[in-house]
């Protein structure tokens, strides 16, 4: 008899096997997250309804109850759950050959997710888009001066004019005098009182006015009421001169506001500039077309209305640079979701950010991003707007939808893009306008 068949094997140490079957769990639970959340992708991509119920738990303006964001939730959990008991039963994973496995299956499926096209290829430089010009740190404070930048409050406190509120507008003349006459009085007197002319003033003794607003969507940009009331006022005490036949006067009251509406445009590094800009243009056209119509205008005044008019920017560059405004800070956005500092973050954080990794690819969301404001660029100096309306909304439709690889890119791209068609409508009509005034004075 052979000795070495009687006496049995000594045990395994006991640490060594609690250590291995810890080890095991730990590497079938990953495996099973990693499933899990490979499920969750493609069920995703099949059905958006699970994206949307999911916003349910964690957006307050959702339309679906939160019933809908916990039954996702619990099949978050319930998937792996089920998945461990299955593989329990099933002896799945019992040996560390079976999870290797199940780890190279997985691995060129995660690689690919995670895998980002090299370089950006529609790369644009804020600093060239928008060049600062001279003056600019100086002039660019002015136009924050009721903006609050960082801790430090804004140099300046606005507060509401009282005067009566806008009926009319002076694109329409009949409706316009009408407001007018019946607020003379009121109109006047909060043109007298208004403090932010002295402001203005100092915003128009700049050549330019610079932007050197970073591409940072938190950066601070300029406040909007203030910019308005100027420009309502200003154009009503114009218009109120014209009707007295001073025209020289109206017109002395209005280029202030038209110069340093031109002035904003050309170093405008947001879309919310630009509009501010747009929006003071307009209603100076129509107020020099009313003027013109009503009073009699001397040459020295007509002429400085032809320089203003030639001023700043537009034309079909005008139209381009407006869509690349937003792109410049739209790409930098997408492009540092993952920060440059990622080793200063808490290690939560890291891990988290290291899972955003398979359903984000920054340049790859970029460069979709890129060759459309391409395209539409293009579109935009030809002045196509119906086709370039149909192109964007064929893009927010197509991005949407969740897609199996860089899901998350496709979904930050379709809520990314601004309402383009409505504002490029409106920069062309106010193009016309500008273009009719000055050939009219050309005469």
């Amino acid at each position: 008899m052979n000795p070495s068949e009687t006496v049995p094997a000594a045990p395994a140490p006991a640490g060594a096997s609690v250590l291995d079957r810890v080890l095991r769990w730990i590497a079938r639970l990953g495996l099973v997250g990693a499933l899990t959340f490979l499920l969750g992708l493609a069920v995703i991509t099949v059905s958006p309804f699970i994206a949307t119920a999911f916003e349910a738990l964690i957006s307050p303006e959702s339309n679906l109850p939160r019933l809908a964001g916990v039954l996702v939730l619990l099949f978050v959990i319930v998937v792996p759950a089920g998945l461990l008991w299955v593989a329990h039963r099933k002896h799945w994973g019992d040996s560390w050959r079976s999870l290797a496995a199940g780890y190279a299956l997985l691995a060129p499926v995660f690689v690919w997710l995670a895998w980002d096209e090299p370089t950006v290829r529609y790369p644009v430089s804020i600093d060239e888009l928008c060049p600062p010009g001279p003056q600019a740190e100086a002039s660019w404070a002015v136009t924050l001066a009721y903006t609050a930048r960082g801790h430090q409050p804004a140099p300046r406190k606005y507060s509401e004019p009282k005067s009566p509120r806008p009926a009319a507008q002076p694109e329409k003349p009949a409706e316009w005098q009408a407001y007018l006459e019946k607020n003379r009085t009121e109109l006047h007197a909060a043109w007298a009182g208004l403090p932010e002319r002295e402001w203005w003033a100092e915003l128009n003794s700049f050549p330019v006015l610079g932007d050197l607003m970073p591409a940072r969507f938190d950066a601070p940009i300029i406040k909007f009421p203030p910019y308005r009331a100027m420009a309502q006022l200003g154009c009503a005490e114009a218009s109120l001169l014209a009707l007295e036949g001073k025209g020289d006067e109206a017109m002395d009251t209005l280029l202030p506001l038209l110069e340093v509406g031109r002035k904003l445009e050309p170093s405008a590094r947001s879309l919310v500039r630009f509009m501010v800009a747009r929006i003071i243009q307009k209603m100076s056209l129509s107020t020099a077309r009313f003027i013109l119509d009503h009073a009699t205008v001397s040459p020295d005044r007509r002429a400085r209305l032809a320089a203003a008019l030639q001023g700043g920017s537009g034309g079909p560059a005008g139209a381009r640079r407006l869509l690349l405004i937003e792109y410049a800070i739209s790409s930098n956005y997408l492009l540092h979701q993952f920060g440059d500092a990622p080793h200063q973050r808490p290690l939560w954080k890291r891990g988290l950010l290291g899972l955003f990794r398979f359903v984000y690819n920054p340049v790859a969301t970029t460069n979709r991003y890129g060759a459309l404001i391409a395209e539409l660029a293009d579109l935009a100096e030809r002045r196509e707007l119906a086709g370039f309306g149909t192109r964007a909304e064929a893009f927010v439709a197509a991005n949407s939808r969740p897609h199996f690889k860089n899901m998350a890119g496709g979904l930050m791209l379709s809520m990314t893009i601004p309402s383009y068609a409505k504002v490029l409508d409106s920069y062309w009509k106010i193009e016309d306008q500008r273009a009719a005034l000055a050939a009219d004075l050309a005469r």
